[in-house]
């Protein structure tokens, strides 16, 4: 059962039907603003269980104008769950600020007026103090008020959607609101003993599990697998950024995503830290000062706005004339605060780096590192093909997740394990700088794979074949989390239809082919220190790479 809100009327109403991008593509009109009143937010739920507690939200993008969608950790997931709906759908525009309530059950919209302009750490409080501490609140900041293209909505404080915020600010909604009388319980399984068992065994879970977890980025090792100053170079300065350093400031070990006991998500200084964060600011903006960049990690929270795409809009103007320096957090930070009000250069900035390099003139667009009108994310595609390769053609864009890294089943830095787990990786390993056949074909596998995991909404940071599920394990937790018959077979046949889906969409919306590329820095430009000096795609190659993917995935040419 679906519930259905509309703030143009206040009316709720239950239905059945289909969620995600199938209902965008059966409800909505192509090529129309994603800030139109009838675009609908669709939210999906999470469970109280291993690797089940994640939810996901799909929109039209703000950005690429054709697909989006976001995956989120936290409370809120399992907590919309407990409302025994499937799926929650918000459409249409309030005449004033509103937030909306769902109380035992039952939905309703509430002023709120006294709420805007506010961050999402007070309305969250202010919430939760009037609803009382049952509450769990999805809320939008200054960013998403301000229409910025990349603002996040924010759940709990601390557990972002990405680039969801501006929706929600066009619909007039602030917030989310979840209050449950009553709560499922944690879903005990077999399943999740025997995955707890094998975390020692593996440096992934290992790491994910034991403080300070993996937001907390380790120092050293780490050139041509992060891009540093809007990719300019492979020197990443992290040496400020050691365990220790970490583990002074954790707030938070355990308990963040509940009945999953994998515990991915700390918090540093009250915040949680997610696992692109400190990248994008100590890499990509230069930044060397851990507290200068956990206090960025927390404004962003607080702001609803996505730290990855805000610093690469930051990292854009860096290497434009006048712009501060890459490294000097002051000045970073103050034009950050511009971005999210939409004041001096930061109303340019606020649409994204593709639109202000429009704005800017085209001497500047070499400088707009995006694909689809998305920031790229903190993994250089020099040294992780191809990862690069699911970075062109994700109809989602370049999402860090949509396969396993290519470090992983590196035959120097990858694990042995990793690779005898992933069906189409030779046993000696693919190098990282590699873009071979057998490379695309092993892209191909964990798209499908790893799509298959988000469209039954199974965490990837617990999924194979680099974590702790084995493939048969994952269709035994979902069956027996949702009720519903899951074979392995079926989970890539989920992932293949949801790629398809989400695919047909963009071209619906004018995305085709011609948009599975990379910015040309990556061409020309290679990795200038490290393991991997030298590296750089080969156009004719990647070229070449995106036609076979495409192919291997079942798609049409356009």
């Amino acid at each position: 059962m679906i519930l259905r809100i509309d703030p143009t009327s206040g009316l709720s109403t239950t239905t059945d039907g289909p969620l995600g991008v199938r209902l965008l593509l059966a409800e909505t009109h192509p090529k129309v603003s994603a800030y139109r009143p009838d675009q609908p937010i669709v939210f999906g739920v999470g469970h109280r269980a291993l690797a089940m507690t994640r939810f996901a939200l799909t929109a039209k993008s703000t950005q690429s104008g054709g697909i989006a969608e976001s995956r989120v950790e936290g409370p809120f997931g399992p907590a919309l769950g407990d409302t025994g709906f499937d799926g929650v759908v918000l459409t249409g525009r309030a005449a004033r600020p509103c937030y909306v309530l769902i109380e035992n059950g039952q939905a309703r919209l509430i002023d709120a007026s006294d709420l805007w302009r506010l961050d999402t750490a007070e309305v969250t409080d202010l919430l939760v103090a009037r609803h009382g501490p049952a509450t769990h609140v999805a809320a939008i900041g200054p960013a998403g008020e301000n229409l910025i293209r990349f603002a996040s909505l924010v759940t709990d404080r601390g557990y972002p959607a990405a680039r969801m915020g501006a929706i929600f600010g066009a619909k007039r909604c602030k917030a989310v609101v979840v209050v449950n009388d009553e709560t499922r319980p944690i879903i005990e399984l077999d399943i999740t003993a025997d995955y707890m068992s094998r975390v020692p065994g593996n440096p992934l879970t290992r790491g994910q599990l034991e403080p300070p977890g993996f937001g907390a980025w380790p120092a050293g090792d780490l050139e041509g697998y992060l891009g540093a100053r809007n990719y300019t170079t492979a020197k990443a300065h992290l040496d400020a950024f050691t365990p220790e350093a970490f583990l002074g400031r954790m707030t938070q070990n355990s308990g963040a995503c509940p009945g999953c006991p994998q515990d991915c998500m700390k918090s540093f200084n009250g915040s949680p830290l997610h696992q692109q964060a400190v990248a994008a600011f100590a890499a990509n903006l230069g930044i060397d000062d851990v507290q200068a960049v956990l206090e960025l990690n927390a404004s962003c929270l607080k702001w609803g706005v996505d730290p990855v795409s805000l610093a690469g809009v930051l990292a854009f103007r860096c290497e434009l004339p006048g712009g501060p320096d890459f490294g000097d957090a002051q000045a970073l930070v103050q034009l950050a605060g511009q971005v999210v009000w939409r004041t001096g250069e930061g109303a340019i900035l606020a649409d994204g780096v593709a639109r202000a390099a429009r704005a800017y003139g085209r001497a500047t667009e070499r400088f707009a590192l995006h694909c689809k009108g998305i920031e790229m994310p903190v993994f250089d595609p020099r040294g992780n093909q191809g990862l690069a390769l699911a970075f062109a053609v994700n109809p989602l864009g370049p999402r860090y997740d949509a396969v396993e890294h290519d470090i992983d089943f590196d035959p120097e830095r990858g694990n042995e394990l990793f690779i005898a787990n992933a069906p189409e990786c030779p046993p000696e390993g693919l190098p990282m700088e590699s873009l071979s056949e057998k490379k695309v074909k092993l892209v191909a596998d964990l798209m499908e794979l790893w799509s298959g995991y988000d469209a039954l909404g199974v965490c990837l940071f617990a999924a194979p074949p680099t974590r702790n599920l084995s493939e048969a394990s994952a269709a035994e937790l979902v069956s027996a989390v949702t009720g519903r018959n899951v074979t392995p077979a079926g989970i890539r046949a989920a992932g293949r239809q949801r790629l398809s889906l989400m695919r047909r969409y963009n071209r619906r919306e004018g995305l085709t082919s011609m948009d599975d590329t990379l910015p040309d820095r990556f061409f020309t430009l290679p990795v200038d220190s490290g393991r991997l000096k030298g590296a750089v795609l080969d156009r004719r190659v990647f070229a070449a790479a995106v036609k076979r993917l495409r192919e291997l995935l079942g798609w049409p040419p356009d």
